[in-house]
């Protein structure tokens, strides 16, 4: 089993959040403004604390260029 599967579903998209962040060069803070949420609130997803909405999700795909 990997280390990805042991983790709750928010905690795995919240990496994955922060994977496609880093990989467009984008902080918090421009994510964040990108997707109309609050820096803390972004991090705590990131960090697999909070599970986002899916309208939080959708927001997060459009400001990244991905499908929800």
């Amino acid at each position: 089993m990997s280390a990805e599967t042991k983790r709750s579903p928010g905690a795995v998209c919240g990496l994955k959040i922060r994977q496609a962040r880093e990989e467009r060069g984008l902080s918090l803070t421009n994510l964040a403004g990108l997707a109309n949420i609050s820096v803390s609130y972004l991090s705590e997803v990131e960090n697999g604390r909070k599970s986002p909405s899916l309208q939080v999700v959708q927001r997060l795909a459009e400001a990244l260029n991905l499908e929800p």
